[in-house]
């Protein structure tokens, strides 16, 4: 038997919490992949559950303002932590990749030890 908690919880709609879908949107977080080729390779790795509605508003949410790519995964952690599906209800960690070499921060950082 299922506990309660369980089974009060929506049932994600299909595609919205496939993990591989939010590797591609996290890869487009950092690297700022075009928009073309983020939509393909969803479509290619959802299939028939792709539903560019929803992803459409997702990029939107995530897209870099500015070049603040931190506010931009902040954003991305907590659409991802609302629609993936922890294991056993557990605080979900995620990966997230930033490549410091192209970061505006690095420089500011570089600039403070002068």
């Amino acid at each position: 038997m299922k506990p309660a908690a369980a089974e009060s919880q929506p049932k994600p709609l299909p595609g919205r919490d496939d993990k591989r879908a939010w590797d591609i949107i996290n890869e487009y977080v950092v690297t700022g992949t075009p928009i073309k080729e983020l939509h393909e390779a969803l479509s290619v790795t959802l299939g028939s559950s792709y539903d560019e509605e929803f992803w459409n508003s997702v990029i939107t949410d995530v897209t870099p303002d500015d070049d603040n790519t931190l506010a931009a995964l902040a954003k991305f952690i907590a659409l991802r932590a609302r629609h993936v599906p922890s294991q056993n209800g557990a605080f979900q960690w995620v990966r997230i990749d930033i490549p410091l070499t192209d970061s505006k921060y690095v420089n500011r950082r570089r600039s403070w030890r002068r």
